[in-house]
């Protein structure tokens, strides 16, 4: 009998217990999370779910055959967005500092997402500079005019996509 295993990486952020005074209110800018910390999330939680918790299966998840390219999806979900009504409505770009990637040409902007296939096997900067690709790409995606800006990449490597 073969099994798999999925890993996952959930980061929650509640901006009104960090602050409860924000509850009713946008987010200080001080407390809006940054491109580069939202890519420094994004790379700590890939090293989670490839090295560390394959692990809780298998002693050495090295000799475990893949059922397919690995593949790492790279979410940004606002939970209380402008089109749910109630309290604490808040717009993706109140909770998040996007300016490093410029100005977006959307008028509306929800999650932002992006799947990334690539080797498990990556050494620590070459996750980052994945990571950061992928995030660009992501920016792209939605509307942002100078996301290719927001990190001083190397060139694109030829063993990883976003």
């Amino acid at each position: 009998m073969e099994g798999s295993a999925l890993s996952l990486v959930d980061v929650r952020v509640d901006f009104s217990a960090l602050r409860p005074d924000v509850l009713n209110a946008a987010v200080p800018a001080d407390l809006r999370i940054t491109v580069p910390e939202l890519a420094s999330v994004f790379t700590a939680a890939w090293m989670l779910t490839t090295t560390v918790l394959p692990l809780a299966v298998t002693e050495d998840p090295t000799t475990v055959a893949p059922t397919g390219a690995p593949r790492l999806e790279l979410y940004v979900v606002n939970e209380r967005p402008d089109t749910t009504g109630g309290d604490r409505i808040l717009r993706t770009d109140q909770l998040l500092d996007l300016s490093a990637f410029g100005t977006t040409t959307k008028t509306h902007l929800y999650d932002l997402a992006i799947g990334v296939t690539t080797p498990l096997d990556l050494r620590p900067a070459e996750i980052e500079t994945t990571v950061k690709s992928a995030m660009v790409r992501m920016a792209e995606d939605y509307g942002f005019t100078d996301a290719d800006r927001a990190f001083e990449l190397p060139p694109v490597s030829r063993t990883a996509s976003a």
